[in-house]
């Protein structure tokens, strides 16, 4: 027959080792992770994806394409024209375009696009960054003009599971200390 305090010593292992997978699991949520294979990215000259203000100076960033391969790309106004009875984005009208060359990892090296965000634009005009990689890779991405800042707020999910980590390893701790 198993002892008591075998049984109660192999439960608080088992806590601390779910409480601390727990705690691991909910602080990758906290970090912001590589983009997906073939992602890019409108951003300032910094890298920032986030705060495209009036007045940037559009670059391209990029990860997991082909490598030395050549690009292109367009910028499109997707804001739909005032007075326009048809509803959502606009018609694409092209603003810009460019090309340049991946580099030997397949990265896009934040490449100056050579386009400005217009000075007197507003908050939320929606644009749209198409790259084409060598003959058959076209990934874009979708980038809005940003006026206000603010600092992004983790979801309630990695609260939770972070919560709950920290409440198991008290537990393990109060546990431990009974005995």
């Amino acid at each position: 027959m198993i002892k008591t305090t075998t049984v109660t010593s192999l439960k608080n292992i088992i806590l601390l080792y779910t409480a601390i997978l727990v705690v691991l699991l909910s602080t990758v949520g906290l970090v912001a992770g590589d983009p997906q294979p073939g992602a890019v990215f409108a951003t300032d000259s910094s890298g920032d994806h986030i705060n495209l203000f009036p007045g940037t100076q559009i670059h391209i960033n990029g990860h997991h394409h082909a490598n030395n391969s050549s690009i292109t790309w367009d910028i499109y106004d997707m804001e739909k024209p005032s007075g326009s009875p048809i509803p959502g984005v606009g018609d694409g009208t092209l603003l810009h375009s460019g090309n340049g060359e991946t580099d030997s990892t397949g990265h896009i090296p934040n490449l100056d696009s050579g386009w400005r965000i217009p000075i007197d634009d507003h908050e939320g005009h929606q644009y749209k960054l198409l790259v084409t990689v060598g003959p058959n890779d076209e990934p874009y991405a979708d980038f809005y003009t940003k006026v206000d800042s603010f600092e992004p707020v983790p979801e309630l999910s990695t609260i939770v599971l972070f919560s709950t980590g920290i409440i198991g390893l008290l537990g393990f701790l109060r546990l431990r200390k009974k005995d």
